[in-house]
């Protein structure tokens, strides 16, 4: 039917965003605290919001080339350990911050549901080897960005105001 009807479809589907790391309305609240919904251990997906628009902005251009395709794009697979190691040697203040986490067990008391979707999160990123995404985003989109690179990019949050709660990095 799609087919015959000429119809062209791209779903990309996104991981973590990385600028939500560093929104003060969904991330970082407090220095040297790194908030994480995710175990310390676990590996999360990440990439930035420009790089999946430039992206979707390339399967809109090109359909022929994208069309049908599932892709999710990616640029780094970190644990939050890693993140926040990332953001402290970036900062200058290595040995500075540390990952908050909220208890899962006091997650499942007082939103069970958000609970599961994690654990779910969780064990499909553990169980898929997200190494090949992180390479196809880069063969098609050499000049995407890394964690480091885009703190850096961003002036790596070095002049947020911590007290500011309007105050969002893009």
């Amino acid at each position: 039917m799609v087919k015959e009807s000429g119809m062209m479809w791209t779903i990309i589907q996104v991981p973590m965003v990385m600028e939500l790391l560093a929104s003060s309305n969904k991330g970082i609240k407090k220095k040297g605290t790194f908030p994480s919904a995710y175990k310390r251990t676990v590996s999360v997906g990440l990439i930035s919001c420009e790089d999946i628009g430039k992206l979707a902005k390339m399967a809109l251009y090109n359909p022929d080339d994208w069309d049908k395709q599932y892709f999710t794009p990616m640029t780094d697979k970190l644990t939050p350990i890693e993140q926040c190691e990332i953001l402290a040697q970036a900062r200058g203040e290595i040995g500075l911050w540390d990952v908050n986490q909220a208890p899962r067990p006091v997650l499942y008391l007082t939103n069970p549901h958000w609970a599961r979707a994690l654990d779910t999160a969780e064990e499909i990123f553990e169980e898929v080897d997200h190494s090949r995404a992180i390479r196809k985003t880069k063969k098609i989109l050499p000049e995407a960005v890394n964690l480091r690179e885009w703190y850096e990019k961003n002036g790596l949050l070095g002049d947020m105001d911590w007290t500011e709660s309007s105050c969002i990095l893009s």
